[in-house]
């Protein structure tokens, strides 16, 4: 075993001076200790190892850092390590004023264990523009925050569990976009007091897809905590554990995507929030979408969003608040309440909020009256609402017009006057074909 508890320094330290460009550089099968209250210990510190420096097959504990990549380091790789009650564990740095960059680092197949009664700091740190580093396989708990990320097209991806005390993820991605974006996909992450992917950049792309996210105690999964655009939020679970007041996505977004998430809070006693933007956001597309058992599914979605194909179910307080300009149109609502649209909105073919209806009406004849009146229940969630009707036969239609038939101050009833060119014969059972929709 390496007892660094007496050391006061960097007990492995690679730079370009000593070793040649290109040639493999690392430690591999140790196993080592130190003292976590010493914050000058530090296990390896590599600079300017151009190709493949590494540290894996360790067992590392109670180190307050444990290895810093720095400068051009390209492709090194922490692999397959166990890290127990260890901060600092990876951090990448650059050299020569941000020139100099360890980019295509692997951090792979590692257990990363802190320390839950005392969660530490922070478990991998990545600096500004370092590129295309690739987080995969790791198991994360017991640290404040996993993953600090001031890079540009991180991949972090397949986590077995990424579980904080405040955030899983920390983005400060630089403003690249498409195949460069942040990639956050097919992870497990849970935050116990804070949120489990929080967004500070303006204008940068992040693509969070694939992922199974526990909610805890009021607290959120993403937050877009600036004016961020072209986004892509898809297929994700997402499972509310406890307070109302918990939210998948918050903040201001632009022309981003939330597609085919699932969003479950419970039908007994409903709780969470699903998209809770800020009313600036706009042009947000929001589609093929799961929410059951939620407050609120949509508090606020922006202006101009289209919300379309989504399932909303047995959602308590609020299913949907539009700020403008917004076209919703064949979702289902099943058992919800709380519908707030503006008139600048259009409103159409949704299951469960009927702004469109059709039907037959039918009369019967006696052989001798040509001139009939029939009530018509439109369905409809508004009482402001235009008609179009249509006879089998000649005549006119004399008359349309709303009553509120149960003195209620909502007209429910289109009431229909029309004239026949002769009289419907005795018994004979006549169609009167009609069509209502809602104007506003």
């Amino acid at each position: 075993m390496l007892d660094l508890t007496e050391l006061d320094d960097t007990a492995f330290e690679f730079k370009e001076a000593t070793f040649t460009e290109g040639k493999k550089t690392g430690l591999k099968g140790f196993v080592v200790a130190g003292d976590l209250n010493n914050t000058n210990t530090k296990l390896a510190y590599f600079e300017e190892i151009a190709r493949e420096s590494f540290i894996q097959d360790s067992f590392i504990q109670n180190l307050n850092n444990v290895v810093e990549f720095a400068g051009r380091c390209f492709f090194a790789r922490f692999e397959n390590n166990i890290v127990r009650d260890c901060d600092n564990v990876v951090k990448l740095t650059t050299t020569n004023d941000g020139a100099n960059k360890p980019n295509g680092v692997r951090i792979i197949n590692n257990d990363f264990s802190g320390n839950w009664a005392t969660p530490l700091a922070l478990a991998i740190y990545i600096a500004d523009d370092i590129l295309f580093v690739r987080i995969e396989g790791n198991w994360i708990e017991g640290y404040q925050v996993a993953i600090e990320d001031h890079g540009t097209g991180t991949i972090i991806a397949n986590n077995h569990k990424i579980v904080t005390e405040y955030k899983c993820i920390k983005l400060y991605p630089t403003d690249f976009e498409g195949s460069e974006a942040t990639r956050i996909v097919n992870n497990y992450l849970q935050s116990q007091k804070d949120w489990c992917i929080y967004n500070y950049v303006t204008n940068a792309e992040v693509k969070v897809n694939d992922n199974t996210t526990l909610i805890n105690n009021g607290l959120g999964f993403f937050n877009a905590y600036a004016n961020v655009y072209g986004n892509f939020i898809g297929n994700t679970m997402v499972y509310y554990t406890n307070a109302t007041s918990a939210v998948f996505i918050k903040g201001l977004l632009n022309n981003c995507e939330i597609v085919g998430n699932k969003l479950l809070g419970s039908m007994i006693s409903p709780r969470g929030i699903g998209l809770d933007l800020d009313t600036s956001s706009a042009l947000n597309t929001i589609t093929g979408n799961t929410f059951i058992g939620l407050d609120k599914a949509i508090n606020q979605c922006g202006v101009r969003a289209i919300i379309q194909s989504n399932t909303f179910q047995e959602i308590a307080t609020t299913t949907i608040i539009t700020n403008g300009y917004c076209e919703v149109k064949d979702n289902i609502f099943r058992n919800c309440t709380g519908f707030t649209f503006q008139t600048t909105d259009k409103v159409r073919y949704n299951q469960g909020y009927s702004t469109e209806n059709s039907g037959t009406a039918t009369i019967t004849g006696d052989g001798t009256t040509t001139t009939f009146t029939v009530d018509i229940a439109h369905g409809l969630v508004k009482d402001t609402v235009i008609a179009k009707i249509t006879l089998d036969r000649d005549g006119t239609v004399d008359k349309v017009y709303l009553v509120d038939t149960n003195a209620d101050d909502f007209k429910e009833t289109l009431r229909v006057q029309v004239t026949f060119a002769s009289a419907p014969a005795d018994g004979e059972e006549v169609p009167i074909y009609w069509e209502a929709q809602v104007v506003s």
